[in-house]
């Protein structure tokens, strides 16, 4: 089997190997969308490719938090969790009391 980043099997491949039901394989070192190719022969000859597409984020996400004050100024416990990976998303949490 051969395992690359294009179509060619010339970016980032792992060269022919044995064949194996689970198999590792190291992405390039940027994030950002991939598409992954394999390939795979036997005596008889190669398989066309096969692919599949994934997205490598190694980046954490932001997250910040704002205390919730009442127009009376109570508090209630209730705090404001919002995570920069998901836009338009806010997470209203309330501390029991």
């Amino acid at each position: 089997m051969i395992l690359a980043e294009d179509s060619g099997f010339t970016q980032n491949s792992t060269g022919w190997v044995a064949y194996s039901a689970s198999s590792t394989y190291t992405l390039s070192n940027s994030d950002g969308a991939k598409t992954v190719y394999l390939k795979l022969r036997n005596a008889a000859g190669e398989s066309g490719a096969s692919s599949f597409a994934i997205t490598l984020d190694r980046i954490a996400p932001t997250i910040t938090t704002s205390t919730l004050t009442a127009p009376n100024g109570a508090n209630n416990g209730a705090r404001v969790i919002q995570q920069d990976r998901l836009p338009g998303r806010l997470v209203i949490l309330r501390t029991p009391t």
